[in-house]
């Protein structure tokens, strides 16, 4: 009589033994393919990463060389010309007005270069408030192209983080650049 009892134990243990492992190898074989899922999307997100990467710094490379073309080079050619003028003046006496004009065009080619220089360091954006940047860029943009801007803030200034703040800056940038 017990040994129906016990076989009915040995069986229904059996079944249960059978049960627990077939769960648990379905609860591994589940918890791989979360894993690898996890992997997976996790890779796909660095790649993404380094993708939007890689299309900034191409990006930032093509608004550096922009702002060198638009600005230097012009600045540099004008210069250049003048040069050309005075050289071709077969001893006459050069002005101080031609002096001057070549000066200026000097220090806005320095000027230029500076700021494209900060443009580039995050640092330098870091160190100064957005409102001041923008400023300073519109009384560069009015010294030499003789355009008038008025800039006005409106509501409380929140802090940005600098790859938020580089953006902005390089969005009113190409703006400025593009009412010019």
């Amino acid at each position: 009589m017990y040994d129906k009892y016990i076989i009915a134990i040995l069986l229904a243990g059996t079944f249960l033994l059978v049960i627990f492992a077939i769960f648990l190898i379905y609860f591994v074989i589940y918890m791989r393919a979360k894993r690898n899922s996890y992997y997976i999307e996790r890779q796909r997100i660095l790649l993404d990463s380094q993708a939007g990467k890689i299309e900034e710094s191409e990006r930032l490379s093509y608004e550096v060389g922009k702002a060198i073309h638009d600005n230097i080079l012009q600045l540099c050619c004008v210069a250049k010309m003048q040069l050309g003028q005075m050289k071709k003046s077969d001893g006459d006496i050069i002005t101080h007005e031609s002096i001057d004009y070549l000066y200026d065009l000097v220090e806005q080619t320095i000027d230029e270069s500076y700021k494209i220089c900060a443009w580039l360091n995050y640092n330098t954006i870091m160190s100064y408030d957005i409102v001041d940047i923008l400023k300073a860029e519109l009384q560069s943009i009015e010294k030499t192209k003789s355009i008038n801007f008025n800039i006005e803030v409106k509501g409380t200034e929140r802090p940005l983080n600098i790859a938020i703040k580089a953006i902005v800056l390089r969005i009113a940038r190409e703006a400025f650049q593009n009412v010019v």
